[in-house]
């Protein structure tokens, strides 16, 4: 498969090869690079199943680069060291509601030194690269140098190895090369061992053959077993796909020595679909596919794995798609380009058109040209981390630490969210206020409302249970059916501003 271009993939090889005076290519020359590099080829849907990931779809974009350090990345990013330095947070670490775990890309290079540490209980490394005929690794890129490992443990961080082995062939050689598996298991000892580290992160894609499920198994209760004993209290876990296509993860048995699994709770809708769509649907609605999170979740939950063992990936991206029209679903033109958070917020919603799918629960957005847009924002991951809680998982998980950029508001929604230090009260940061009654809410706007107010009340799986509409009243007194204990959350709209509240029980 060709490689995968994404917004952010772009903008570096552009901004890389304009610096790059050595590489003396003429101004055309170097745009047909780029213009190559960002190309994918289209999927259809009848081949998601083997699809690659947006995790084995970057690594592959940013192995062109064989940096050997992290300010050669922190270049390429246009990101400077010393700028992150002085944004190293001083906040108290607080009890936790919901586990907090991160990935940190090596292509982010330093940008770690600007995590919210106090949120965060587990950060991965991306990655130790296996090389599946030994064992060994192919990179372990900054692994053995960075700084992320002291400066997490600082504040009451854990910082584990994430462990790649992308593709259907690679994962046949490991899994069925005895030896190869023992000098891996080995070397991850040994290298988390040499930075005092806490653990590892197992993140192998595209298995397709239901025969390697035991030995997959048993190769995850040895490395498990092994850590546990040799570097007691370290923590040992497995991303697992949306969909197990094929029944290879033994979920059931994962209870017993993982300590969490790592569901990655995106790219339901990918850089080949053939229309663009939610990248992580909440709930799947009458619009997209019979698969959102809510039926993956579900669905591992039935094969056995523990609530508390499961934790829900989330992105910190989006796609965006050429399209034949901009009403949803529509029909895809061309491949999807990948953009971080930050890129969608600072760049691709300026001259956008913003709308709310309520089929999926996430925003998407228009822009001229034919292009539509996915991601996730504060509205719809805040409705995943209640949804989380509502199914008592145990955390959630964040691809990729460090694409918000410098952008605040993602830090502040896992505060608000996922710890104890933000009250659970009817106080809220946009300013109205509410009181849950056991037949009604009230709700009391911020200043009285000079336009009528019109408030639709739904279920976190998108069932619209009361509506309410009035004229500047004080408090608006929305009627809600029997028996409404789950989490709930509200549109608001007065004019043209809108805005959403997620109440708990």
């Amino acid at each position: 498969m060709a490689d995968s271009g994404s917004g952010m993939q772009c903008s570096l090889v552009e901004r890389y090869l304009r610096r790059n005076t050595s590489l003396r290519l003429p101004t055309r020359r170097w745009m047909q690079l780029l213009l190559l590099l960002c190309i994918v080829p289209l999927y259809s849907f009848g081949q998601w199943r083997s699809f690659p990931s947006i995790h084995s779809e970057q690594d592959r974009f940013f192995q062109r680069w064989q940096f050997s350090s992290e300010a050669a990345w922190d270049s390429l990013q246009g990101w400077h060291a010393s700028e992150a330095l002085s944004a190293i947070h001083r906040f108290r670490r607080t009890p936790s509601r919901l586990r907090v775990m991160g990935w940190h890309p090596y292509w982010m290079g330093t940008r770690y030194k600007q995590y919210r540490y106090e949120l965060l209980h587990t950060v991965a490394y991306f990655s130790y690269a296996v090389d599946p005929q030994t064992g060994s690794y192919k990179t372990i890129r900054q692994w053995k140098t960075t700084d992320l490992v002291p400066i997490a443990h600082q504040y009451g961080t854990r910082v584990v190895l994430c462990v790649t082995n992308f593709g259907s062939d690679a994962n046949r050689q490991l899994l069925t090369n005895p030896q190869a598996k023992q000098v891996l298991i080995d070397s991850l000892i040994a290298l988390v061992k040499l930075r005092n580290a806490d653990g590892v992160n197992i993140d192998f894609e595209l298995i397709p053959y239901p025969w390697l499920r035991d030995s997959l198994t048993a190769f995850l209760r040895q490395l498990a077993d092994r850590f546990h004993q040799e570097i007691p209290g370290s923590e040992v876990s497995i991303a697992l796909p949306a969909v197990d296509w094929y029944d290879v993860f033994d979920v059931a048995a994962y209870n017993d020595f993982l300590d969490y699994c790592v569901m990655m709770g995106y790219e339901y809708h990918w850089t080949g679909s053939a229309y663009a769509g939610p990248v992580a649907p909440l709930s799947c609605g009458t619009t997209w596919s019979s698969w959102c999170v809510d039926r993956s979740v579900s669905a591992y939950l039935a094969k056995g794995l523990r609530p508390e063992k499961l934790w829900l990936g989330v992105p910190y991206y989006g796609r965006e798609w050429p399209v034949a029209d901009t009403i949803p679903p529509a029909k895809a033109t061309g491949s999807g380009t990948a953009y971080t958070y930050e890129q969608i917020v600072k760049h691709r919603l300026k001259e956008a058109s913003w709308h709310w799918d309520e089929s999926s629960m996430t925003p998407y957005y228009n822009r001229p040209a034919q292009l539509q847009g996915w991601y996730d924002d504060t509205m719809s991951l805040r409705l995943k981390y209640r949804y989380a809680q509502q199914r008592r998982l145990g955390g959630i998980g964040i691809w990729a630490l460090g694409y918000d950029g410098d952008r605040p508001e993602l830090w502040e929604l896992l505060r608000e969210t996922t710890t104890t230090a933000a009250s659970e009260s009817s106080r809220v940061s946009t300013g109205w206020h509410y009181l849950r009654l056991p037949d009604r809410i009230l709700l009391y706007p911020p200043a009285p409302a000079a336009l009528p107010v019109e408030v639709e009340v739904y279920t976190m799986l998108g069932q619209r249970i009361a509506q309410s509409r009035v004229a500047g009243q004080q408090p608006v007194v929305i009627p809600l059916p029997s028996a409404t204990a789950q989490p709930i959350y509200l549109r608001i709209r007065t004019g043209n501003r809108s805005t959403t509240l997620v109440i708990v029980p």
